[in-house]
């Protein structure tokens, strides 16, 4: 997890420094569910965490190799969950968002209204 701390700016002849907005305490955060295929062994499983983990907006990162998935708390308005496959993806590894609403079974007619 990084933090972004405001940066004091001084400028020449400036008796009073000007700080950099302030970033809100609480984010709003989503969690994000991951499948993952080639993962080959538990280095896998640390490297895929490392690399999620370095995401802006990514608060916690869970990677299960036996399961082959991952589970990430992020603010989706820094990154999205596209992104988050897309990290995994540029590793070497077939990923595919299994987020709730994307596996929720859907009627005969495909408007996507659960049986």
């Amino acid at each position: 997890m990084r933090f972004l701390l405001p940066v004091l700016l001084l400028g020449a002849g400036c008796s009073q420094g000007v700080s950099a907005p302030s970033l809100p305490v609480s984010a709003a955060t989503t969690q994000t569910s991951l499948s993952i295929e080639g993962m080959t062994c538990a280095s896998c499983e640390t490297s895929i965490k490392i690399a999620l983990s370095k995401l802006d907006g990514v608060s916690e990162v869970t990677v299960d190799y036996d399961t082959k998935s991952a589970t990430v708390q992020h603010d989706p308005n820094l990154t999205s969950a596209q992104t988050l496959a897309d990290s995994v993806t540029g590793l070497g590894y077939t990923t595919t968002v299994t987020d709730g609403a994307a596996e929720a079974p859907t009627n005969d007619a495909g408007d996507g209204v659960g049986l």
